[in-house]
């Protein structure tokens, strides 16, 4: 039981991922947004730069500097598909904001999610789930994420990790970043793109702000660059399966990319995310 009907789990389970438009109120949203300035002013490694080395691109584990979004990862409309889908407790793996600034954020490269938890913490398995809130509304001009249905059913792509030169202010940090900048890791190469375009076809998933999406870790998904004159921000929550734990080989990554907290999250009413 849960707040996802029979014909969303189905679409869910053929397309990969599932669109909740207006899933969360207007006011929390406005109140998000409200507290990410000194998120992102802040200075640290949880907040990752675009190759000019000012824009803000992302910034990791605002969960564990702020309790409102703390709390938002409680929030019905955020936990319960969550726990739907993946059917038990689940805790946060990780917790992003992506901002893709107006006129100055910079692309994500087709690529899966699974493959990086995979090949840098350890994830025995894919009991793990995005769920994005848009912060502002998504749309093509402004950089909306792209995706190829149903790819997600054909596991992990396998790739070799790029080798490109880090540019910008990056090119002495841990070999972590990589994960995280313009030019990230692992990419799905242009000629399995091709043909999974060729037969799947690719959908941009626009919205409105305090829409909620729903992806599965190994949907080949992507962004272009924002060339609009409007901020596309995107907050997301990834869950995990409690008994889907990582298993690093050797030293972990920081704990705002890969939580050491496994409690399982139970849901929190906070007013602040009401109307």
């Amino acid at each position: 039981m849960g707040p996802l009907s029979p014909a969303q789990l189905e679409a869910y389970d053929r397309r990969g991922y599932l669109l909740l438009p207006g899933a969360m109120p207007g006011v929390a949203v406005d109140r998000l947004n409200a507290a990410l300035p000194p998120l992102f002013d802040g200075a640290g490694p949880s907040r990752v730069l675009e190759v000019d080395g000012v824009t803000v691109r992302s910034v990791y584990g605002c969960h564990l500097a702020d309790e409102l979004f703390w709390n938002l990862t409680c929030h019905p409309a955020l936990l319960a598909p969550a726990t739907q889908l993946l059917a038990h407790d689940v805790y946060v793996y990780q917790l992003k904001v992506n901002a893709k600034r107006a006129r100055t954020g910079d692309r994500w490269d087709w690529h899966q999610d699974l493959i990086y938890w995979r090949e840098e913490d350890g994830l025995p398995g894919d009991r793990i789930l995005n769920v994005a809130l848009f912060l502002d509304d998504a749309s093509e001009d402004n950089g909306a994420m792209q995706v190829i249905p149903g790819s997600h059913q054909l596991g992990v792509i396998e790739s070799a990790p790029n080798d490109r030169e880090r540019a910008g202010p990056y090119q002495d940090s841990p070999p972590w970043i990589a994960d995280l900048i313009a030019a990230i890791k692992y990419t799905v190469g242009e000629p399995v793109l091709s043909r999974l375009v060729a037969e799947r076809g690719v959908e941009s998933v626009a919205g409105p702000k305090g829409s909620v999406l729903l992806f599965h870790p190994n949907l080949v998904h992507a962004s272009p660059p924002n060339r609009s004159p409007h901020d596309r921000k995107v907050l997301i929550a990834t869950y995990n399966d409690t008994r889907n734990l990582p298993r690093p080989s050797g030293e972990p990554r920081p704990a705002f990319l890969v939580s050491r907290d496994h409690r399982p999250l139970r849901a929190i009413d906070d007013p602040r995310l009401r109307d």
